[in-house]
């Protein structure tokens, strides 16, 4: 159980420090390069992966009362699962990063 705590932990402190590193790139430079449209490509794709993941392992670990409404995580997951749509699919996010990187080369 704790290793799979431990391995949620990881993928949530991974997409937020892509996310903080993409925001901040994002504000020093209005230009959109290559390199930026690709690391936006990756931050999209680990955090619809971490989102995802987070949420359905949440449910598993809790079992049906993590579904109700008197319980918190009914309403962490309720938000997760449209956020996961929210930002398109992880293929979609997965085949840009590709075409970016193959254009690259």
């Amino acid at each position: 159980m704790q290793q799979r705590l431990i391995d949620l932990h990881i993928e949530i402190e991974e997409a937020r420090a892509l996310t903080a590193d993409n925001a901040a790139l994002r504000a020093a430079d209005a230009d959109h390069t290559a390199a930026q449209r690709r690391q936006l490509a990756a931050t999209r794709a680990c955090v619809v992966q971490a989102a995802r993941h987070v949420w359905k392992e949440s449910v598993q670990l809790h079992g049906a009362i993590g579904m109700t409404n008197e319980y918190k995580l009914g309403h962490y997951a309720k938000r997760l699962a449209p956020a996961c749509t929210l930002l398109g699919p992880l293929e979609d996010h997965l085949e840009a990063l590709v075409a970016l990187a193959l254009d690259g080369h």
